[in-house]
Formats: C-alpha cells, structure tokens, sequence
C-alpha cells in the first residue's frame, strides 16, 4: 500500500497464507520475505532482486504493482514477476489486455492463488518454465490461460496452513497501525454481479477449523501491540451455526485482554437472529447493524 497518506492499513493476511503453504512445501528449498511498506521493498529489490516477485493486486496499488514489476525486470530480466487478486476482468479479454497493458507482468493467478502460486515454484524448482494450471500468460500476444476445474469440489474444510501460527505475519501484528485480520471461511453462497465474491468459482463456503481458529485468536492477542480494531474477512460471518462459537471466543479475548475494543465483520444476509446474537455478543452496549439482501 502507499505510505504517502494516512488510510486504513491491515496485516497482510492474503500474502502470508501462501508463504505458510510455501514454507510447508518446500521449507529450506525457498527464503520467502513480505512486505508491506513500498519504501522497504524498492530497497530489498534494488539491492538483492529476487527469483520471484509475487504481489497481491487491488484497485488501490494497481500503479503501485506496475511500478514495481517494472523495477524488479530492470534490476534482474530473470526475475518471475506474478500478480494475484480480485481487481482484474476475468473473460478471455480482460485477462489479455490487462496482461498486454502490462508487459513486464510474466502471469496473473485468478482466484485463490495459494496452489497455483506453489505450484508455480515447484515448477521453478525443477526448472521448467510453463505456468500451471491457474496461471495467465502471453505467448506470442496470445493469451494462454487453463483455469482451476471442479473447484466446488474441495474439500470443505480448507487445509492451508495458518500464517499466524507459523509466525510469517508476527512482524505485523507488532505494528500499533496495521488491523490484524481473521479468516474463519471462504466463499460466498450469493452471486451478487458487483461483488468479486459472487462469481461461481467462489461459491461454495468452505471453512478453515475451529481449533486454528481459537488458537490464532489467543496468538494475536498475544502477539499484537493491542490494537484496538480486529477484522473478521468473510464475506459472511454469521452464516454458519458454529460462527457463534467464534463470536464468543472473540468477546472473551476482548474481556480478558482489554482490547480489541471493536471487531469489524460483513453479517451473512439470511440469518437475521444469528446476526442480532452475534451483535449482541460483540456489543454489549447495543451497537450493531444487520445487513439485508434480495
């Protein structure tokens, strides 16, 4: 993110569940580093550019990402250069002219990017230089594009390894200005046209366990600097039974420890007495919203 203005800012949870799945695949085979800061990462890529740059795209550091991509190309043509996340068209000719708008881009990985993302360095490990499945590229102008099959049928409970147990983000969870944030699910059951959620890739809701779960919550209290803000990321907390469990796990921590003072969550849209239950359990006091949806 820019570091030129005062936003919101967040623990950079997207970019430590792939280096916890990259760190179980490969351990030693890989030195893996995040950032957060673009000061720090124009640094380390102008003094030791790396073999892959992967970095995560939203509408607010488009730029940012091509200026960069850009400068990791100069610093070492060799140099892998990957973008994952939601701000990108996803028909056939989206994905070619953003990739043609973007020439020192090598592939964008739609979707979840943790397997396609590993499955690109083992590629890299053994030397071959094609994309797996998941990946988009050119060849000769062309767009080369094989995406993930049968993605509804996953496992439902997601097996990534969880980036706050394995310590990538303790760096920062020790900033007082990043947000910790929380996974609890994946997917959204909706197909709302404007929400990046909404596509039928992402449908299916899939849920990481309840024990990592209550284990991160007491590691971030632990290893925060106490910030007063947590977010919950789903795209629909609330939708599931166990989501209360969860909500009164969080107000213990919070009763406990004194902060966080608030946890910010999207409610699902079709369990309103849930909402108000885990609105209360929250919010004592009476604050709370619920959230309506045709």
């Amino acid at each position: 993110v820019y570091d030129t203005i005062r936003t919101n800012r967040v623990v950079p949870l997207n970019i430590g569940y792939i280096a916890a799945l990259l760190d179980r695949k490969f351990g030693k085979e890989v030195s893996i580093k995040l950032f957060k800061n673009p000061t720090k990462l124009e640094s380390a890529i102008k003094s030791n550019p790396p073999d892959i740059l992967g970095l995560s795209h939203y509408s607010w550091n488009s730029r940012l990402n091509q200026f960069f991509v850009k400068l990791a190309k100069k610093r070492n043509p060799e140099t892998l250069t990957v973008m994952g996340g939601p701000n990108i068209r996803t028909d056939v000719s989206g994905l070619k002219d953003f990739l043609m708008q973007c020439p020192d881009l090598d592939c964008y990985i739609l979707f979840e990017g943790e397997k396609p993302f590993a499955e690109l360095v083992e590629k890299r490990l053994e030397g071959d230089k094609s994309y797996p499945v998941g990946c988009a590229s050119l060849e000769d102008n062309e767009l080369v594009y094989q995406p993930v099959q049968n993605f509804s049928k996953q496992p439902k409970e997601i097996d990534f390894p969880s980036p706050y147990l394995t310590g990538f983000l303790d760096e920062f969870l020790s900033d007082p200005e990043l947000t910790p944030m929380l996974e609890t699910n994946r997917g959204c059951p909706y197909g709302c046209i404007y929400c990046a959620w909404g596509v039928a890739t992402l449908s299916k809701v899939r849920v990481r366990s309840i024990d990592t779960i209550t284990k991160e919550i007491d590691y971030i209290a632990k290893q925060s600097a106490g910030q007063v803000q947590w977010i919950v990321c789903d795209a629909n907390f609330g939708v599931l039974p166990r989501d209360l469990e969860i909500t009164k796990k969080m107000r213990s921590t919070m009763d406990a420890n004194g902060y966080p003072n608030n946890i910010w969550t999207w409610a699902s849209k079709n369990t309103t007495q849930r909402n108000i239950e885990i609105a209360k359990i929250l919010n004592p006091q009476g604050n709370g919203y619920i959230a309506i949806q045709s």
